[in-house]
């Protein structure tokens, strides 16, 4: 079977980071990826190398850009066994290597690409001719016209090789925008619509899942950002398809009766019941997504009290890289007890954020969520107030916060909620007492309304 890992090499004092990989247990390979830590031990344990992580730990030199690059290679990875899975085709060890070293110039590359737009529609630099070329400049839509612009904005001075995930985006989303009922589009036609038609075309046409996938949303959603930063953008068309930054962002846990309505719901088998269920389990613990989709059978633990036993999950945060250990209610137990486990191991097999976050406002839609909620927002250098129905604003962290305040009203000390949700500090928990006076006289108020 396949597999990559980066074991290290002592030599010389320092830890040489490289790429182990094999498809068969006879043709494992070695590739040095440039990289390299200190060897340092404390405790006969490495200081700067997360063994079990294969990660880079904090503190050490380029740390973030080796876990960087260790990532995109890992990606590389999984995108291949998916392509060789849709082909019905065994894995390479030669096509491997060649992955790997096509991805290996990323991580040290120094000399840089100025591209420059030329004739409104192909973007070329001198030495590498065509970086992206779009075709005739009167066939193009106005929304890629913005796009060749912003490529140029953003990558002014990139790494090489940089411009081949702008090309083949830039060619996939024109494709798009041709086979569209509407046709071609600007980009204040875009709308939440537009978002859920672009992410099931690319599923459905390209096969793209889960990191691929993401990583493609994330790149439209960074391209309008910046049309909408350069004023091309009409904020009112626009606000229903993009967040924008919030500002002092204030915090909306769920009412005692709005989770009652979830609770009561029943969900639509397949994705709804995936994404339910994750965000049922996170309103349990208080996990983020990034820790929700990473929950394996290996994770749960317990400690035993007078014959008692504790269970809790025993994870390293995405966020944080922190070691958490978040105690495991009956109801959390029973959800777990209920969850099967992906060819990976994780319990909870949901789709990208954005789409749980797009399923949780159309749940939030069906119980009637409608309670009213003032958003702050900054655009500019001005700030909006909103007023949104919960049900328009929904996403997976509204369950941390709804954790977090419940923890604190029932009066558990805060350095416990702290622990349990991996703040790194405890002014970041001790801001949610600011929204919970206000909560609790608008909750008694409500229910007060109900009874009279």
């Amino acid at each position: 079977m396949a597999s990559l890992n980066f074991p290290p090499q002592l030599k010389n004092g320092s830890l040489v980071i490289r790429l182990s990989y094999q498809t068969t247990t006879a043709d494992r390979k070695f590739l040095n990826t440039g990289f390299k830590v200190p060897g340092t031990k404390i405790k006969g344990v490495y200081k700067f190398w997360d063994a079990k992580k294969q990660r880079v730990k904090p503190g050490a030199e380029k740390c973030e850009e080796i876990n960087d690059y260790l990532q995109f290679q890992e990606n590389n990875f999984l995108d291949y066994l998916k392509e060789c899975k849709a082909r019905q085709k065994q894995p390479n060890i030669n096509e491997l290597t060649q992955l790997f070293k096509d991805g290996r110039g990323r991580a040290k590359a120094n000399e840089t690409l100025k591209p420059v737009l030329l004739d409104g529609a192909k973007i070329v630099q001198k030495g590498k001719g065509n970086l992206i070329n779009l075709g005739p400049i009167g066939d193009l839509s106005p929304m890629m016209k913005l796009f060749l612009k912003f490529a140029v904005d953003k990558n002014s001075d990139v790494k090489k090789d940089s411009f081949k995930h702008y090309k083949t985006f830039a060619i996939q989303l024109q494709e798009f925008e041709k086979q569209r009922e509407n046709g071609l589009v600007n980009v204040n036609a875009v709308d939440v619509k537009f978002y859920k038609e672009f992410t099931f075309w690319l599923i459905s046409k390209h096969n793209n899942v889960n990191s691929t996938l993401n990583r493609k949303v994330t790149r439209l959603k960074t391209f309008l950002n910046w049309c909408m930063e350069e004023g091309y953008i009409n904020i009112g068309t626009f606000k229903k398809a993009y967040k924008l930054s919030e500002v002092d962002a204030s915090k909306f846990p769920l009412y005692k009766s709005e989770k009652d309505l979830l609770y009561k719901y029943i969900p639509k088998a397949g994705t709804e019941s995936l994404v339910y269920w994750a965000f049922r389990f996170a309103l349990c613990t208080g996990l983020r997504y990034s820790d929700v989709v990473g929950v394996m059978p290996a994770n749960i633990k317990y400690l035993e009290d007078n014959g008692e036993k504790l269970y809790y999950l025993d994870i390293v945060e995405q966020k944080t890289q922190e070691r958490t250990a978040v105690p495991l209610s009956k109801m959390a137990l029973d959800i777990l007890a209920k969850a099967k486990a992906n060819s990976k191991g994780q319990l909870f097999n949901v789709p990208t954020d954005q789409e749980c976050n797009r399923t949780l406002k159309e749940i939030g839609g069906a119980i009637k969520l409608d309670r009213i909620c003032e958003v702050k927002q900054l655009q500019g250098k001005e700030m909006i107030t909103e007023y949104l129905p919960l049900k328009e604003i929904l996403s997976f962290h509204f369950a941390r916060y709804t954790y977090i305040t419940e923890l604190l009203n029932s009066g558990l000390a805060p350095i416990h909620v702290q622990n349990n949700v991996g703040h790194n500090k405890l002014e970041t928990t001790l801001d949610y007492n600011r929204d919970i006076q206000k909560d609790r006289l608008k909750e008694t108020l409500l229910i007060q309304e109900k009874i009279a």
